[in-house]
């Protein structure tokens, strides 16, 4: 078996039964701001697309999905394995783009072409999202390997019953925008940034000591960003206040905590050779010379990244669609986000309170209640006057300039959110539609949680739009878009 790197989670592996071409990624993904680290454009994709016999889609998330890479380069008539999940997005993505040549593969299910045997393990915890996540196990007889790339399975006997892997590739750094883009004090950002890179380091550990492969590969990141507003965060950021990790910082780590496994550098352009329990590494784009340079010269490097892939940022600002007025952003993102926000009661949970967005000129609040005691009553958004207790689910929409809406004793479901905007902020060409909403919805739980003790309402003013309205005393918290 061999196991070329493809930047990212990518990954090409050559078996006795065909090849598998894993989330390639070339472009920039989330409105260009996150590229392949290190930079995978000089890999010969014309082979991989040419020779790939199967085609592995882990989840939907862009900087795994591709379409533009499909397209170019991978033929429709491949062999598509699709992970079983809960919705038909990524299924409807894939035909979408042509391919209809689909395996579906069930959860814990062994797909067998000859001597190749392949395994999905899907994850569909509340906690992956309605997306999903997925793994791949492969075993074709001379090696054994386990890519789980972005997915962090709780049923690990399920997982592993497919058999110990030689190889384990994984991701250890980060993959949110938490706590970059939140206005929070800057001291407040180191701490929360050095809290995630510990749980990072903390869960990669913990399922590489449960996998007990005796070679580790990370993989998955960390992402470059190349637009100016988004340079600061690369890696640990240059303030200390970023999350992103390195493949040769965690291999540092994982040395110094558990020596007993073998970590590699795995970028684009590894090469992994496997054959009955002999494993060799080698590198094919980069020479050491120039893995040195990335890696221990990283903002030298980063730079001159930034310099030289300007034009791909405008391509993908030109692609955008044309910004629209505060006013129809909201409601756009009200009939987008409330159907889903009424389904999704573990978010809901999760987040449990008010939001603020300030996306380009639109400012809002969304909320994301918790749930609501029925015999208490509540305040409504629009008028502060009191609603009558109820045990019925019914809707109220309010629009409001930039306040929150009032959460108090609460403990029957709340399906909805409520959202409110104000246009204040300067325009920006970097503002992408994003989401939110603004209704509440009100109904009954058969098993009551206890309530929160009551508190009595107080102020809170929108610095943007300088109103006040009734609230808990918890301050919504915000992020800005970029």
């Amino acid at each position: 078996m061999r196991i070329t790197g493809l930047g990212h989670a990518g990954m090409f592996i050559e078996t006795v039964g065909g090849n598998i071409i894993c989330d390639p990624v070339l472009g920039p993904s989330f409105y260009g701001s996150w590229f392949p680290f290190p930079d995978n454009r000089g890999l010969d994709w014309e082979r991989f697309g040419r020779e790939a016999d199967f085609l592995y889609i882990s989840h939907r998330h862009r900087d795994h999905f591709d379409p533009a890479l499909l397209e170019k380069y991978i033929s429709k008539d491949i062999e598509v394995l699709l992970p079983e999940y809960v919705t038909d997005d990524l299924e409807v993505d894939i035909r979408a783009l042509g391919y209809n040549n689909i395996t579906y593969a069930p959860a814990g299910q062994v797909i067998e072409r000859g001597d190749l045997k392949m395994m999905i393990t899907p994850l569909r915890a509340p906690s992956d999202g309605p997306i999903g996540d997925s793994s791949l196990s492969v075993d074709d007889g001379t090696a054994s390997i386990l890519n789980q790339n972005d997915s962090h399975p709780l049923d690990l006997e399920a997982l592993l019953s497919f058999g110990k892997p030689e190889a384990y590739f994984t991701q250890v750094s980060g993959a949110i925008w938490w706590p970059m883009v939140y206005d929070l004090p800057q001291d407040a950002k180191q701490k929360f940034a050095g809290l995630k890179r510990d749980a990072q380091n903390k869960r990669a550990m913990y399922y590489i000591e449960k996998v007990d492969a005796p070679h580790v590969f990370p993989m998955a990141g960390p992402p470059m960003f190349l637009r100016d507003e988004l340079f600061r965060f690369n890696g640990t950021g240059q303030d200390d206040d970023s999350i992103f990790t390195d493949q040769k910082q965690f291999l540092a780590h994982m040395k110094e905590l558990a020596p007993q496994y073998d970590g590699h550098l795995f970028i684009p352009g590894t090469v992994v050779e496997m054959n009955h329990g002999e494993l060799s590494v080698s590198q094919s784009l980069y020479s050491q010379e120039e893995i040195d340079h990335i890696f221990d010269e990283k903002w030298d490097y980063l730079e001159e990244q930034r310099a030289t892939r300007q034009q791909e940022i405008r391509d993908e600002e030109a692609s955008r669609a044309e910004i629209i007025p505060p006013a129809e952003m909201l409601a756009a993102i009200k009939e987008w986000w409330e159907p889903l926000l009424k389904k999704s009661r573990t978010i809901r949970l999760g987040v449990g309170g008010n939001v603020r967005f300030r996306i380009g000129e639109l400012d809002m609040v969304v909320d994301f209640p918790r749930p609501r005691c029925a015999s208490t009553p509540a305040r409504s958004a629009s008028t502060g006057t009191r609603s009558p207790p109820t045990s019925s689910r019914r809707t109220s929409a309010t629009t409001r300039s930039t306040g929150r809406t009032r959460s108090s004793c609460r403990c029957s479901s709340r399906s909805g959110a409520a959202a409110s905007s104000t246009s204040s902020s300067p325009p920006s060409s970097s503002a992408s539609p994003s989401t939110g909403s603004n209704t509440s919805r009100t109904g009954t739980r058969s098993r009551p949680i206890r309530p929160r003790t009551p508190r009595s309402a107080t102020g809170w003013c929108s610095a943007a739009a300088r109103t006040c309205a009734p609230t808990s005393p918890a301050p919504a918290r915000s992020r800005t878009a970029s």
